[in-house]
């Protein structure tokens, strides 16, 4: 499967306006409870299709299809992966610590595999000599005696004398022979300790790794029950030659993922014999949605309202030229409003007034907003609500929403 790279521009607006007051914030400020960070939209693009990927089934992508999910097979050429850098907003955040990346070998290329195979075969072929000897040895002593009873023998046992003679003679000469062969082949190079030590050296000083370690522990304060790790690394054929570069993508299903540091090892083989890492990144998911983790490129701890600014700003630019209503921030919606208010409060037609900032300035029973709400539980609520502001040719202006506090839509 094939991969196409592209990278967006950054909301240097919003990251401009907000880190020099971040960086200056003193030590008791309220929580970071968003992270803003670079990460990763993974699309296949399948003839004039482009499917988004929702999740990962062991290796192998899982894109939603216009009749249902596809699992693609990472060999499979009929797809490619359409990589596009994008900043994230997400409360979800995960712990990384200790990622390596390690260039190795596949068992079949690894000199320290050779050689242990080398040694075992030259302690063979010495044991063989060995054996070869002794035999030897014993069929000539054999041979002696046999000719020590040629000698002795008297008439009648003659004839028995000499076939155990001829008997032991070749003998002796199939034991020549296996210790003449087995002698030969301890000496060939192949099966030299020396020369094995030397093309070991040879081969570890050349490094021609064609496999990748990838090695780190990963815990997450609230529970990942549908994680995968997608890997980018960018390497080349032959170092100091940019024009040799290649990009690896792969993905692997995790297990679950708690609060309790899992180690994870992920060895896959197939790169070109002494390739070099140029670089690499590593990004977490749970089902279509990307984690934030300690090692996301270009990664800000946020307040919620910092996350807030940021998402309204995003909102804005994505609506270019419109003209609309304030809209509810879903994800910025106080979520205990059910443990404050009454079910008929909740169910309530009500209007809020919203600035151009998306803040609630105030709550009103009526849509001309002169009849502000007499119920002090529910004018409690209003700083709490935001909004996306109301939209004039695509600049923010101050409008009024029409809500029900108890239904997102």
């Amino acid at each position: 499967m094939n991969s196409i790279r592209r990278s967006p521009a950054l909301h240097l607006l919003f990251l401009a306006a907000i880190l020099p007051a971040i960086a200056a914030e003193p030590a008791a400020v309220a929580p970071k409870t968003h992270t803003l960070f670079m990460g990763v939209n993974l699309t296949i693009v399948s003839k004039d299709s482009l499917l988004p990927v929702k999740n990962v089934q062991q290796n192998s992508f899982v894109a939603q299809g216009p009749r249902g999910d596809i699992v693609i097979q990472p060999d499979d050429r009929q797809f490619q992966l359409k990589i596009n850098n994008a900043l994230k907003l997400t409360t979800a955040f995960a712990t990384v610590d200790n990622l390596k990346f390690d260039r190795t070998y596949t068992p079949a290329n690894d000199p320290m595999q050779k050689f242990t195979e080398a040694a075992r075969v030259s302690a063979y072929m010495l044991s063989n000599t060995d054996t070869a000897t002794a035999t030897l040895r014993s069929s000539q002593a054999a041979l002696g005696s046999a000719n020590a009873g040629v000698a002795n023998a008297g008439p009648l046992d003659a004839g028995n004398a000499a076939a155990l003679q001829a008997q032991a003679a070749a003998q002796v000469a199939s034991a020549q022979a296996d210790y003449t062969q087995a002698q030969l082949s301890a000496g060939m190079d192949a099966f030299s300790i020396v020369s094995t030590s030397s093309r070991l050296n040879s081969e570890i000083n050349a490094e021609q790794f064609d496999a990748l370690r990838v090695t780190f522990t990963v815990s997450a304060p609230r529970p990942l029950r549908t994680p995968y790790v997608v890997i980018f690394m960018r390497f080349l054929q032959e170092e100091d030659r940019p024009d040799t570069a290649s990009v690896w993508v792969y993905a692997e299903r995790l297990p679950d993922i708690d609060e309790h540091p899992r180690a994870i090892t992920v060895l896959r083989g197939g790169f070109p014999p002494g390739y070099h890492i140029d670089s690499y990144h590593v990004h977490l998911y749970e089902g279509p949605a990307e984690i934030a983790t300690t090692v996301s490129p270009k990664r800000v701890a946020l307040t919620t309202d910092e996350a807030f600014q940021y998402s309204v700003i995003q909102y804005v630019g994505a609506h270019r030229g419109e003209t609309s209503g304030p809209a509810k921030a879903k994800a910025f919606w106080p979520a205990d409003l059910h443990s404050h208010l009454l079910p008929d409060q909740l169910s309530r037609l009500l209007f809020v007034k919203v600035g151009k900032d998306g803040r609630a300035i105030g709550m009103f029973e009526d849509e001309s907003c002169t009849k502000p709400v007499a119920d002090a539980e529910l004018a409690a609520v209003t700083p709490a609500l935001r909004f996306f502001p109301a939209l004039e040719n695509g600049k923010p202006a101050q409008g009024v929403a029409t809500v029900k506090l108890g239904m997102l839509n």
